[in-house]
């Protein structure tokens, strides 16, 4: 009977380890997460995400949606042109891969100048550790038949604070008009997905890490400012890693905290992570 229950053990323990570590792919083509269809709970948006404050009933307040894991971040200005529109184009991709939907960004992400934290229209997700992140991408402007010059427009993955890859389109010829994007993530937390200027998503890939539901969590609670030379980091419920990093992406100040801390730094510009548990947050902070 022990041998029994031993090897019985040795099963689940295999079976939960291979559940762990398949591959997650959401998929705006079909609308699906893994071959499985997203609708309801909830789907990925047809009109896409803006803020409830522009009528759009596709995203909640303020204007962020989380459909199997995958947060899709919108805009934040009403009125601005939306995130993750889903609308038909058929594109054949250098693997093979047919998609005949996309989901469109609508623009940039607008990070900042020297950092890798966009602040609009992106994706992100949180895994366990090093894996492979791919997007199958697509230019959305045709190739110019008048005389107007090519555009290239680059897709990045980041940690908020560094970046990972990048890959990029241009509307020069037809080979260059798609790309498979291949990047690979060396750190557990939270992925950013997200661009320079406005491009087409037809499938998004994490492989290689433990994307079990727990993996998949919501940005952090905690809450970070500056104010009075200090870098704040409020609402802290559980054990947390705290790290500075220079708006050039080199550590400033890491340390662990069970409760509220309050960090000393110079004035000037950083990018803030704060990592537990509960979720992941990455912030560009303003210290005077």
């Amino acid at each position: 009977m022990k041998r029994k229950l031993l090897y019985l053990t040795a099963v689940l323990l295999f079976s939960v380890g291979s559940i762990n570590a398949q591959t997650t792919t959401w998929n705006f083509s079909d609308n699906t997460v893994s071959g499985t269809v997203t609708v309801p709970s909830p789907a990925f948006p047809t009109a896409g995400v803006l803020t409830s404050a522009s009528g759009s009933t596709a995203g909640t307040s303020p204007n962020t949606i989380n459909v199997g894991g995958l947060n899709l971040y919108g805009h934040t200005a009403v009125g601005a042109s939306a995130f993750a529109a889903i609308s038909g184009n058929s594109q054949t991709f250098s693997d093979g891969y047919v998609g005949a939907n996309r989901a469109s960004t609508g623009g940039s992400s607008a990070a900042a100048t020297g950092t890798f934290l966009p602040t609009i229209r992106y994706f992100s997700f949180n895994v366990s550790g090093p894996c492979t992140v791919k997007a199958w991408i697509k230019h959305t402007t045709a190739i110019p038949t008048n005389g107007t010059a090519p555009t290239t427009r680059t897709l990045y993955v980041s940690d908020g604070a560094a970046l990972y890859g990048s890959g990029s389109v241009t509307n020069d010829v037809t080979a260059n008009l798609s790309n498979v994007v291949t990047v690979n993530v060396t750190n557990s937390g939270l992925v950013y997905i997200y661009g320079d200027s406005s491009f087409a998503v037809y499938k998004i890939e994490v492989s290689g890490a433990t994307l079990s539901t727990n993996n998949f969590q919501a940005d952090s609670k905690v809450t970070i400012f500056g104010a009075d030379g200090k870098i704040n980091v409020a609402n802290v419920t559980a054990a947390a890693k705290v790290s500075v990093y220079s708006i050039t992406g080199a550590l400033v100040k890491s340390t662990e905290t069970n409760e509220d801390v309050s960090l000393s730094v110079k004035s000037g510009v950083y990018i803030v992570k704060a990592e537990s548990e509960e979720g992941t947050k990455t912030v560009k902070v303003l210290v005077k």
